[in-house]
C-alpha cells in the first residue's frame, strides 16, 4: 500500500513537472539534430580529403615511388592515416549521438505526461493539498 502510494506520488510529481520538462526535451532534440548534421558535414569533408589523398597515393605507387625516398609521398601516407583516424572518430561520435538520442527518448517515454487538470482527475488524488502555484 505504501509503495503504491509513493509510486502515485512520484507520478503526480512528474506530471506536474512535465510542462517544465517539455522545453528541455525540445532543446535536446534540436541539439541532437544539429550535432548529427555537423558530424555528417565533417564526415563528408574528411571523406573527400581522404579520397583525394588516396588518388595521390595511387599516382605515387604507379610511378614506383617509395615513401622513404620521396618526402611528399611519406606526407601523403601520414595525412591518409590522420584522415582515416578522423573518419573513425566521426563515426564514433555519430554512434554516440544516436545512442544518446535513443537513451533520451527512452527516458522521456517512461515519464507520465499530462497537465494539472489530468493530474487532479486521477483517481486517488482527491483531497490532496492544493499547491500555491495551481490555478484553482
Amino acid at each position: 500500500e505504501k509503495v503504491l502510494c509513493d509510486h502515485r506520488a512520484a507520478q503526480q510529481t512528474l506530471l506536474e513537472l512535465w510542462p517544465h520538462i517539455e522545453p528541455m526535451n525540445e532543446f535536446i532534440h534540436q541539439l541532437n539534430s544539429e550535432l548529427c548534421s555537423e558530424i555528417e558535414e565533417n564526415r563528408a569533408m574528411h571523406q573527400k580529403q581522404f579520397e583525394d589523398l588516396q588518388q595521390k597515393e595511387v599516382r605515387f605507387v604507379r610511378v614506383n615511388e617509395s615513401p622513404e625516398r620521396n618526402e611528399e609521398f611519406a606526407n601523403v601516407r601520414k595525412q591518409l592515416a590522420k584522415e582515416q583516424a578522423k573518419l573513425e572518430e566521426l563515426e564514433r561520435q555519430s554512434r554516440d549521438a544516436v545512442e544518446a538520442r535513443k537513451s533520451w527518448e527512452e527516458l522521456i517515454g517512461s515519464m507520465p505526461r499530462g497537465d494539472v487538470a489530468d493530474v487532479l482527475a486521477m483517481p486517488g488524488m482527491r483531497g490532496r493539498k492544493r499547491k500555491h502555484w495551481w490555478l484553482w
